[in-house]
């Protein structure tokens, strides 16, 4: 059987990432999309799509559209890329965890004369 802590730590990481995906899309279609007419930005949507879910996959795959990203977009993909290196969990857990400590250093006698 699978127990409900993997089933939910699946589903959290399921969530985090389309949710960072759904972000990501959202602010490329602003930075990108800004000042264009519509039937010029044709096509290009799934294009930045699959720019995004390749770099939070960490695949290296590229369609060629990321030579004509603004730095904005640029900084979409490099933010993708660091969230899908070092894993949504690990960076919402770096964020949310709580200082509890449960060491103590060690107290040592030093004979000052």
């Amino acid at each position: 059987t699978i127990s409900d802590i993997n089933i939910s730590k699946a589903f959290s990481i399921l969530v985090l990432y389309v949710s960072m995906t759904l972000i990501s899309v959202i602010i490329l279609q602003i930075t990108e999309f800004g000042e264009l007419p519509h039937n010029q930005t044709r096509g290009l949507f799934l294009e930045y799509l699959f720019e995004i879910i390749s770099a939070l996959c960490t695949v290296g795959l590229s369609t060629g559209v990321t030579t004509k990203l603004s730095s904005y977009g640029l900084g979409v993909l490099m933010t993708c890329m660091f969230v899908g290196r070092v894993g949504p969990l690990v960076l919402v857990y770096s964020f949310t965890r709580r200082q509890n400590t449960r060491y103590s250093y060690p107290e040592g006698y030093i004979n000052i004369a």
